[in-house]
């Protein structure tokens, strides 16, 4: 029943060797991983259909007490200035971080529009399918920051666990982490950016298109991240390379996604400003369908589409015509990954549309003609939607 914790420095599993220990002798840590791990199974079965969405009244009243419990008693530890701010305090208020589930309607079968590797690194199928209890996650920020920091915890894994488990939130509601960086090699960021198993004539033909796009900096910085990480995700999952394990995976992972969502929406009335908030945007579908996939369940693809759906009407950008080519290219991605995301949504004929006028100015008659390697099944069912609207337009033109 206790999750698996990735090692930390010399810990196998910091749960085990760490944390289950210390719990024996705080009387709010140990119900907080009990109604935590409990969660986290219920969450676990739900995901692969191995329980109902209304749990039998034995397993409930459990979850429920547990959960009373360690309410209760971290206020308890909250009140008494000696354990405030303890690392024990600290890993029993980040248990609460996510709402326990109880009985629950959630569609708990609906699958992401997207393929994606990787899902169970660091549980995060599980983490992203649980909703953010964001004032203990405040509460957890404001104890952190009273401690000294996240270089403060002692305890293993620990602040790695709380950084991770924000960024996550963070992520689930489109938001700034409210927690800095903080790897589990113990690596600064700059070290684990030189793990790059990328070929660097690419990577600088990379740079050179998304700067004649006019992308900020950010922005393109982030890109050239996620597409080295992809790389990584390939050679991870074929054995291709040594230096990759699941450590430096999530390292990788956490960083790029860390500065994805620390980038803040681009306002502006140039062209660039534009062209910048749509592939934000974009490569904000992109991350949670692909490099950091959150579950169907939780993943926030209808708030993405939305906002895509709204910056295109504001910035009329499609009505630019001509568009410069490497711009037109950034708006096909970024269509394709919203086009894909809207699936069974409102805003996917809109984005249907648009995707159709942006393929007409490359006059692409293929799928594999747009060479976006992200899967085939959904992404091709785009496709053949933006073709359909392509012979419709073409049978009112003869009519």
């Amino acid at each position: 029943m206790t999750p698996h914790v990735l090692p930390v420095n010399n810990y196998v599993n910091p749960y085990l060797q760490a944390w289950l220990p210390m719990s024996m002798g705080d009387r709010a840590l140990f119900p907080a991983l009990l109604s935590s791990s409990l969660s986290h199974q219920r969450i676990n079965d739900l995901l692969t259909g191995r329980a109902f969405p209304t749990p039998n009244k034995n397993a409930e009243s459990i979850l429920q007490a547990c959960y009373k419990e360690t309410i209760g008693a971290i206020n308890d530890a909250l009140r008494d200035p000696r354990r405030a701010t303890t690392d024990a305090t600290i890993l029993a208020v980040l248990m609460t971080v996510e709402k326990p589930v109880f009985e629950s309607s959630r569609e708990w079968s609906q699958e992401s529009p997207f393929l994606a590797s990787l899902q169970s690194l660091q549980w995060l199928s599980v983490h992203s399918a649980r909703e953010p209890e964001i004032a203990h996650q405040d509460g957890l920020c404001k104890i952190i920051h009273l401690r000294g920091g996240l270089a403060s915890i002692e305890t293993p894994g620990v602040a790695a666990a709380a950084f991770y488990r924000v960024l996550v939130n963070a992520t689930l509601s489109i938001s700034f982490p409210s927690l800095p960086f903080f790897s589990l090699s113990g690596k600064d960021k700059q070290a684990i950016k030189e793990v790059n198993t990328n070929d660097p004539t690419s990577a600088d033909s990379r740079r050179d298109f998304l700067h004649e796009a006019g992308l900020i900096p950010a922005v393109a910085s982030v890109f050239q991240e996620l597409a080295d990480y992809t790389i990584s995700i390939e050679s991870y999952t074929r054995g291709d390379s040594l230096r990759l394990d699941a450590q430096t995976m999530c390292d990788r992972r956490n960083l790029v996604q860390y500065n994805l969502m620390s980038i803040p929406p681009i306002s502006g009335s140039r062209l660039e400003d534009a062209v910048s908030e749509i592939c934000r945007i974009g490569v904000i579908i992109y991350s949670i369908g692909v490099t950091f996939p959150l579950a169907g369940v939780g993943a926030p693809f209808g708030i993405l589409v939305r906002l895509l759906k709204a910056e295109l009407q504001k910035s009329k950008v499609l009505e630019i015509d001509p568009l410069p080519p490497a711009t037109s290219h950034l708006l096909l991605w970024a269509l394709t990954m919203g086009g894909i995301a809207a699936l069974d949504k409102p805003e996917r004929p809109y984005l249907t549309t648009a995707l159709f006028n942006v393929i007409s100015r490359f006059k692409l008659t293929q799928w594999k003609d747009m060479k976006v390697q992200y899967g085939e099944k959904e992404e091709a069912g785009l496709f053949d939607a933006a073709e359909t609207l392509r012979s419709m337009q073409a049978e009112e033109g003869s009519m």
